[in-house]
């Protein structure tokens, strides 16, 4: 398998991403499918999936620079020293017959579990199929067209009313806890906010600055229409809630 093949069923743009970027990415992939794979309502779709999962598998093997390592289901971050102090006196413990016990000021600090990937981005959009798009921890940049400097990209295709860089949802993570933003102005864009907006849940005013997102709430960029879910249970299960749901008003772009 080439370079250029992994970069191609990764959807990532060559010599813009760091090793980190790809790892994760590849983390983020065999991941995903693996999850369709397993829970594929038909035996054609379970042989795609599996494809998929083999590929990803054979990326890993052909290229170890880019196997992360990682859980697949867990992002890892770091204790801090009081911490890790103090998780090495429980360690030293053990043998004593005496529990140690531990602060729950202790249980703030300790690894945080992070679900990977954190959230998707769903096109739930009328007369376009809905579509899955994964989003990851930092700065998710969606628009018309790839910049090779703003990764990862999300492309919003089959829409006129698409900026080359429409908006930036950035997940961010604050003592344990994932925090949804998303924002369409010059700063954020890399420049120039987007021609035609951003709007929230239906409101017509356009977002100008960064603002807070929940699970759940739906975007319009463009015409298109999307809805930030966390991830909180399995993909399969979200992609068919926001298929029965309704779709959101649409903000009529002049």
């Amino acid at each position: 398998m080439t370079r250029a093949e992994v970069f191609e069923f990764l959807e990532l743009i060559d010599d813009s991403v760091s090793d980190f970027q790809v790892k994760l990415r590849l983390e983020e992939k065999l991941a995903y499918h693996e999850d369709l794979s397993i829970n594929a309502p038909s035996e054609f779709l379970r042989l795609i999936h599996s494809r998929s999962v083999q590929k990803a598998k054979e990326i890993k093997q052909e290229f170890p620079q880019w196997d992360i390592n990682l859980p697949v289901t867990n992002i890892e971050f770091p204790l801090d020293d009081d911490a890790k102090a103090q998780l090495k006196q429980e360690e030293e413990a053990e043998e004593l017959t005496t529990p140690l016990i531990v602060s729950s000021a202790l249980l703030k600090k300790t690894d945080y579990l992070i679900p990977h990937p954190p959230a998707w981005l769903i096109r739930h959009t009328e007369n376009l199929p809905d579509k899955t798009f994964i989003l990851t921890i930092g700065n998710n940049y969606m628009g018309r067209k790839a910049d090779p400097a703003l990764n990862p990209f999300i492309i919003l295709e089959k829409d006129s009313f698409i900026s080359k860089v429409q908006a930036v949802i950035s997940i961010e993570v604050a003592d344990g806890s994932l925090a949804f933003y998303i924002n369409d102005s010059a700063e954020s864009n890399g420049g120039k906010a987007s021609s035609n907006g951003t709007f929230i849940n239906g409101n017509t005013q356009r977002i100008t600055q960064k603002m807070k997102l929940e699970d759940g709430d739906a975007i319009q960029a463009g015409s298109t229409k999307l809805v930030l879910r966390v991830n909180n249970k399995p993909v399969q299960e979200i992609e068919k809630e926001v298929k029965r749901s309704k779709f959101i008003d649409t903000v009529v772009l002049k």
